[in-house]
């Protein structure tokens, strides 16, 4: 497993502020209080149970260890605590059998933290926790470091980024049907199925459920901060798309020991990001309090899941040309990219015993476009600049061709 940072340019850069002002994005700051239908969410979400058999589980010390008994101790007192959780009569996360599973991936959690492991190995423990939770859940899939593709933005030029952790739902048959129904349906442009698609290339194959960041040693904890805030506005563009029913989603940023919950709604036309609750993990408690939480967003993907097996798909096609949010190239980008070109071609050297004399203006511009080819080793590719100018040209010239037949055939 890569631990090297995801490609975070965007959430790094100083143009994430404008990104989310254009992509219609308002991050609240952790103090502020979520609207009451997305705190209800979030507190149904957050309930801890733990099961009546925990009080009567008898500890053995000659097949169990001291520190698993330890653990088990602490959770049986934890429920006598004033305001402790309750104990429900069914197992409904099935924690009984799981308890050694839960006891091992705690143990790990919490030595990576005492002793400052490295990130892979910080890393590998969450995803054990999720893995614990979501394993034998058929249509989900685990995906790592996969890219997916931003918001519209009229000014950023970045159109994709990388996820650490995508937990998503896998939606074939909704896939095919929507294929086919997009392929008899003439109103439908080519491209409107791009629309539902939350990976880079367009394909739509699946839908997010659950993003996760990890922050690294050494890297600014709003960097991957700001790399969920991206994850969850792209699942939530997806799911207006589709026409999914309006409701929040939440995201996972883990670093240090800790687990912080955020969530993205759509209020109004705008995507409110919140912050909710911080696990600390290291300490069992919440290390229990998280993975009953994940327990419960388990029956939350659940449902997401029922609903796209029954998603109308006309009204999911209307839906997708009515929602457009996918990044793309725009005219303004493609000036942009011009007016640089040619203020690096021209671009004056600093002498000034030139400047009377045109010609010699004309020569220095050749020799600089000249000294640029050189540059070129035999045998070797153009590099990213060369080509792009190279497209933006050709792009140019194919419009400019286009225009003119146009006037052209007006003027007979």
């Amino acid at each position: 497993m890569d631990t090297q940072p995801s490609d975070s340019r965007l959430a790094a850069s100083q143009e994430f502020s404008v990104w989310k002002a254009e992509a219609s994005v308002v991050q609240f700051g952790p103090n502020w209080v979520p609207p009451q239908d997305i705190t209800n969410e979030f507190e149904k979400l957050s309930t801890i149970s733990l099961p009546k058999e925990l009080s009567g589980f008898k500890l053995d010390a000659t097949r169990h260890s001291e520190k698993f008994m330890n653990f088990v101790r602490e959770l049986q007192n934890w429920y006598k605590d004033q305001g402790g959780p309750e104990l429900t009569k069914v197992d409904t996360n099935r924690m009984m059998s799981r308890l050694p599973l839960l006891f091992s991936v705690f143990t790990d959690i919490r030595y990576h933290w005492e002793s400052g492991e490295c990130d892979n190995a910080t890393m590998q423990s969450v995803d054990a926790l999720l893995q614990l939770v979501f394993d034998d859940v058929h249509y989900t899939e685990y995906k790592i470091g996969h890219t997916f593709r931003l918001r519209q933005s009229e000014h950023s030029s970045v159109l994709h980024s990388q996820a650490d952790r995508l937990m998503v739902i896998q939606c074939p048959q909704l896939s095919c049907t929507l294929i086919q129904q997009a392929k008899s349906d003439r109103s439908s442009p080519k491209d409107v199925l791009e629309e539902a698609s939350w990976e880079d290339t367009g394909s739509f194959r699946s839908v997010i459920a659950l993003p996760m960041e990890f922050r690294r040693r050494g890297e600014l904890v709003s960097v991957h901060l700001n790399q969920l805030v991206l994850d969850l506005v792209t699942a939530q563009s997806q799911h207006r798309a589709l026409g999914l029913q309006t409701r929040p989603l939440f995201g996972l940023y883990q670093h240090d020991g800790a687990l912080r919950v955020l969530s993205a709604s759509w209020i109004n036309g705008v995507i409110h990001i919140y912050h909710h609750k911080t696990y600390f993990i290291a300490t069992q408690r919440d290390f229990i309090a998280a993975f009953c939480f994940l327990c419960n967003v388990r029956e939350y993907v659940d449902e997401l899941r029922a609903e796209l097996d029954n998603l109308d798909v006309d009204n999911a096609l209307q839906s997708l040309r009515a929602h457009p949010w996918r990044a793309h190239v725009t005219i303004r980008q493609v000036v942009d990219a011009v007016i640089e070109e040619i203020e690096d071609e021209y671009e004056d050297d600093g002498s000034s015993a030139e400047l009377d004399s045109p010609l010699s203006l004309v020569v220095r511009r050749t020799e600089k476009k000249n000294a640029g080819l050189q540059a070129l080793q035999p045998g070797q590719p153009p590099g990213l600049v060369v080509t792009l100018k190279a497209w933006v040209k050709s792009v140019i010239l194919f419009y400019l061709g286009v225009l003119v037949c146009m006037i052209k055939e007006r003027l007979g």
